[in-house]
């Protein structure tokens, strides 16, 4: 199907999921043909972020922190990029005029600072799992009175206490925001307009873009697995449990080995991400579209 008449069949009706699958890769290969500098620095990016991963505790314990300079600055373009190909992508199928980068740029900088204080949230928390592990492994090591059954069972429970309800937040979030990154890139709206017509354009609509978008996540994680090894053994120290096979020595890759590995995993990785943030936006248009007809049908 030609692109241009992508809007036309995305405002008939809500589509099936098989029907998003299909539309996302033929507007993959259209946007990767028209913006091949923009998706040759991504994959680059991409490739990097994966091997620094896979290195970033060896160059830390060498002193050696302009990998996480580096890391830092990746993420930053790689959320820009992002950006671009939402608004990109809604632009190119509605057939409306050039983005503006600056303004891209601007509500960029506002998602990711407020990215930046959830995450320094989160840490927070994890800082107090971890002085949870620390405690009582010096109760078990250290004649602090406890066995290492009954020691283990209390931080199992502190554990659940804490990540159980954050993980039921996380998905609560989520579904919170399901629309919201595409309205506030796409559409001419403010940060708090965007999050209210979000709320309004999910309801009954929030699982027809977590699925996709969950699938797609799933298979990400799963090929960025082996590149993960350093991460998982700092979220072992402060969750223990949960990570501990992921953070195992078997992943830990020789450097002359995770370069190439990375390479051709990042390639594969980038695809998935961008097949993902397309698949968003066109479902994010798909019920736009019937919400905005739904709601001129109950003005007639």
């Amino acid at each position: 199907m030609k692109i241009q008449n992508l809007q036309n069949e995305l405002s008939k009706r809500k589509l099936q999921m098989g029907e998003y699958f299909r539309i996302a890769f033929d507007v993959l290969k259209v946007f990767v043909k028209e913006n091949k500098l923009w998706t040759i620095f991504f994959l680059v990016a991409n490739i990097f972020l994966l091997f620094f991963n896979s290195i970033v505790i060896r160059a830390i314990s060498n002193d050696n922190f302009l990998v996480l300079i580096m890391m830092f600055l990746i993420v930053v373009y790689i959320g820009l990029f992002y950006a671009v190909l939402i608004t990109k992508v809604a632009q190119r199928i509605e057939n409306t005029k050039e983005y503006d980068l600056k303004n891209i740029v601007i509500k960029y900088l506002i998602i990711f600072g407020i990215c930046t204080a959830i995450l320094a949230i989160f840490f927070r928390i994890l800082i107090v799992l971890g002085w949870a592990n620390f405690i009582l492994m010096w109760m078990i090591g250290s004649g602090g009175g406890i066995n290492d059954t009954v020691a283990i069972t209390i931080l199992l429970v502190i554990k659940g206490i804490l990540i159980i309800p954050l993980t039921l937040l996380i998905l609560f979030l989520l579904s919170k925001v399901a629309y919201f990154i595409q309205a506030y890139y796409i559409r001419n709206m403010s940060f708090s307009k965007a999050f209210q017509y979000n709320l309004k354009i999910s309801k009954n609509n929030k699982l027809r873009i977590l699925i996709p978008v969950i699938i797609l996540a799933i298979l990400d994680f799963i090929v960025k697995i082996p590149f993960l090894s350093d991460l998982f053994g700092i979220l072992n120290y402060f969750l223990l449990m949960p990570f501990t096979i992921f953070s195992l020595e078997i992943f830990e890759l020789p450097l002359f080995v995770a370069f190439p590995l990375s390479v051709i995993f990042g390639i594969i990785s980038s695809f998935l991400l961008i097949f993902m943030i397309t698949i968003a936006v066109i479902v994010f248009l798909n019920v736009e579209y019937n919400y905005l007809k739904k709601q001129d049908k109950n003005l007639q």
